[in-house]
């Protein structure tokens, strides 16, 4: 395996790790925002309905991208992955 295919498959693997990192942190916000929803529907949050709403929506957007960017470091990786294999057969 080349020097430069390493660099790839490193960048890659690193690429994934960051992906998932920033997918989970979105994630985690998203189910904070769902359990503050409880706390404005009993009356106990001081964030409006609207507000809360809005926050969710902005925030399942965002997971929702990087759940693609997650995708699509992963399709690299795999890519990467089976070009190794191929080279190795």
């Amino acid at each position: 395996m080349g020097a430069q295919h390493e660099k790839q498959l490193a960048l890659a693997k690193s690429k994934v790790a960051q992906a998932k990192s920033l997918y989970a942190q979105k994630a985690k916000e998203l189910t904070d925002l769902r359990a503050e929803t409880l706390k404005v529907i009993r009356g106990e949050s001081k964030l409006s309905a609207e507000l809360l709403n809005s926050l969710v929506a902005e925030t399942e957007a965002q997971a929702a991208a990087e759940e693609q960017n997650l995708k699509k470091a992963q399709a690299e990786l795999d890519f990467n992955i089976s070009f190794d294999e191929e080279l190795w057969q």
